[in-house]
């Protein structure tokens, strides 16, 4: 497995500010962390997500 950590420097509060996605073998996202400035958490999965985040 292989990781991505992204931080964005920005001020819209609809976009994430950090992600953090965890990679398959293939390099297939398979799970993903989105932090916002409002200081919520979205997460996703292949059969689950909740707040903001985007599904995989």
């Amino acid at each position: 497995m292989e990781h991505i950590d992204v931080e964005w420097i920005h001020k819209n509060a609809a976009y994430p500010v950090r992600q953090v996605s965890e990679l398959d073998t293939r390099l297939n996202e398979i799970r993903k962390l989105e932090f916002f400035l409002d200081g919520k958490l979205g997460f996703a999965a292949h059969e689950l997500s909740l707040h903001r985040a985007w599904q995989c």
